[in-house]
């Protein structure tokens, strides 16, 4: 054989075992480990980027979706509702109370056997001993996963992880580009506000009667982190609780700027959300709702009232990942002259239409925000 077939025949074996080396590569990059500090600082270890998920949590469900891994989910809260959120609900076995998501139903995740289970933070005061009975009758079976997506400081670092855990960053890296363009630009203009120009304001909570006297304390992250991205200050971030009613001689003696009204639909289901059928009279219903408010003892005197500063918004517009649509409310409401050119519907319509991939359509439902 002459020297010039060795030489083709040793270049082909070359590129054969550099194709080997290559499919190889792909291959163990394709199975390899996922391993992350969740936000209870344990580490997590998964065989792989988890394709079969179970979670709790309304503040975890909505970023699976913005994250575009929903149709990796077999498992779920049992308080979410929403279609226009979420897709083929009621195809997803429920796992989790209605009312607090650490009730889980330890029977049927076992029978479900997901990759992982993904789980909030607490914000209902859950023991330790309870938290790490809840792991230790999932895992090793099912590793459990903490994050904590309530905090708008601590968003993006646990959006990401969970980008890691679904395999899908590319997904949660566009979203947080339009994250921190909305949140962003806010924090610009408000960063820099003395104390003397950010509102006092108070936060009527959504509460179990329409005129029940509640709000959110310091220990609520949410809230507190809007009201410092939105350039105001809480009068009730003193308060050593999280969801709690007050005084009302105590909300009296109170200096209220603004009040901004908590509202769920189940209270107003033709008024708010994108449940409400008939749009026409959304108007008129937020007028007589802050007629309503704005005549109650504890505020008709207030700076608030007097100077017509009684606003509306829908309960997730606080309470979900689409804070980020509530914080261009709070902005606009708080500061107009700073963000005379921002546009909150725009940003929710956005927000549901590219990043939720929703069809619908704001205009045809309820309210969100008033005025």
């Amino acid at each position: 054989m002459d020297r010039l077939n060795l030489n083709c025949i040793g270049n082909q074996l070359l590129l054969f075992s550099l194709l080997v080396f290559l499919l190889i590569g792909i291959s163990s990059a394709a199975d390899s480990g996922v391993t992350i500090t969740d936000a209870l600082g344990r580490t997590v270890n998964l065989e792989k980027p988890a394709e079969r998920i179970g979670f709790t949590g309304y503040m975890i469900g909505e970023p699976l979706v913005l994250a575009g891994a929903w149709d990796k989910v077999v498992a779920r809260d049992g308080y979410i509702s929403d279609p226009v959120i979420y897709s083929n609900l009621d195809s997803i076995p429920s796992i989790s109370s209605p009312n607090v998501p650490y009730e889980l139903n330890f029977e049927k995740i076992m029978e479900i056997k997901p990759d992982v289970m993904i789980m909030p933070v607490d914000k209902w005061d859950t023991s330790e001993d309870t938290i790490q009975q809840m792991i230790d009758s999932l895992e090793p079976e099912i590793p459990v996963v903490f994050l904590n997506l309530n905090d708008p400081d601590t968003f993006e670092e646990n959006f990401e992880k969970l980008g890691i855990i679904t395999g899908t960053g590319d997904k949660v890296n566009e979203y947080l580009d339009f994250f921190d363009r909305v949140i962003g630009s806010i924090r610009e203009k408000t960063s820099s506000l003395p104390d003397s120009e950010k509102p006092k304001i108070f936060l009527k909570a959504a509460g179990y009667t329409p005129d029940q006297l509640a709000t959110w304390g310091g220990k609520e992250t949410m809230t507190n982190q809007l009201w410092d991205i939105g350039g105001a200050n809480s009068i009730s971030k003193t308060l050593p609780t999280s969801w709690t009613e007050v005084d009302p001689e105590w909300l009296i003696g109170q200096d209220m700027d603004d009040i901004i009204v908590q509202c769920w639909n189940v209270y107003y289901p033709e008024t708010f959300g994108y449940q409400a059928t008939d749009p026409s009279h959304k108007l008129e219903n937020g007028k007589k709702i802050i007629d309503e408010i704005s005549a109650m003892d504890v505020f008709s005197s207030s700076e608030a009232v007097t100077n017509g500063k009684v606003y509306l918004i829908h309960d997730p517009l606080v309470s979900t990942a689409r804070f980020v649509v509530g914080a261009a409310y709070l902005a606009k409401w708080l500061h107009s002259d700073l963000f005379f050119d921002l546009d909150p519907v725009q940003i929710h319509q956005e927000y549901l239409t590219r990043y939720i991939g929703a069809d619908y359509d704001l205009s045809t439902g309820g309210l969100d925000a008033y005025p």
